[in-house]
């Protein structure tokens, strides 16, 4: 299937409905080549984006004109299509500049914690979605959705619901004595078994899973019973970084 935009140039005397006669001369740009799959009645259907730009060469014409989008297939059966379009679509280097505006103003929320972080994505991402819709390129519903990490979420939630029924059953409490008592008390020593484990569980599970279980085991009872009580407040921050990272 191919797809181009045409201009018409019409000439002075024609009306509201175009014939070919009505057309002084036209220009063209190359079509824009789109591949069919061959069952098309069993394709749930994708969407399929260009930018077709015409350049006219015509520096001085007074007549009027017309934009038409012609098509041709050569399928032995009928397509069924949706298209829609938008007259000056988003430039990217504007798009990029807005994104960038758009992130160091969500950080600017986070870091100085003007609202909640909650309501900062929220609030960012809904102006995300206003400045396309300003811009032309509203996207549709279905679209926003596909934007959607739902295995990340999933996960998230998964583990999440895991580690809070662990740590009703006093596991991570286990965990962060015996640490505590194979190490002895000792920072350095409590710092590299943490480390090890971390590695350990980091081969077999992903970086998101290794978090969740390692921070309780960091802070539930290591950092609040031992070294809040222990050591000054600037070593506490070291020590949470390095864990965390």
């Amino acid at each position: 299937m191919e797809v181009w935009l045409e201009r018409w140039h019409l000439k002075s005397d024609a009306g509201d409905q175009i014939a070919a006669s009505d057309v002084k001369f036209k220009e063209e740009i190359a079509p824009w080549k789109i591949i069919l799959q061959n069952e098309v009645d069993f394709n749930e259907g994708e969407p399929r984006v260009s930018v077709l730009t015409l350049t006219s060469n015509i520096t001085n014409s007074n007549s009027s004109s017309v934009y038409a989008v012609q098509m041709r297939s050569t399928a032995n059966q009928t397509v069924p299509f949706k298209m829609s379009y938008t007259t000056n679509p988003l430039d990217m280097t504007t798009g990029v500049i807005y994104a960038c505006v758009l992130l160091c103003g969500l950080y600017v929320l986070i870091i100085f914690e003007i609202i909640n972080r909650t309501m900062a994505a929220v609030l960012i991402s809904t102006t995300a979605l206003a400045t396309l819709a300003l811009a032309g390129e509203r996207p549709s519903l279905p679209e926003v959705i596909s934007w959607l990490d739902v295995e990340t979420l999933l996960l998230l939630f998964s583990m999440m619901v895991l580690v809070a029924i662990m740590a009703e059953t006093g596991m991570f409490d286990f965990l962060a004595v015996y640490t505590f008592e194979v190490t002895k008390g000792k920072l350095w020593p409590l710092i590299t078994l943490l480390s090890v484990i971390t590695a350990a569980l980091s081969t077999f599970l992903d970086n998101v899973t290794t978090v969740l279980l390692m921070t309780p085991v960091t802070i539930r009872y290591v950092i609040k019973q031992f070294l809040v009580n222990h050591m000054p407040l600037p070593y506490y921050n070291d020590f949470f970084l390095y864990n965390l990272e």
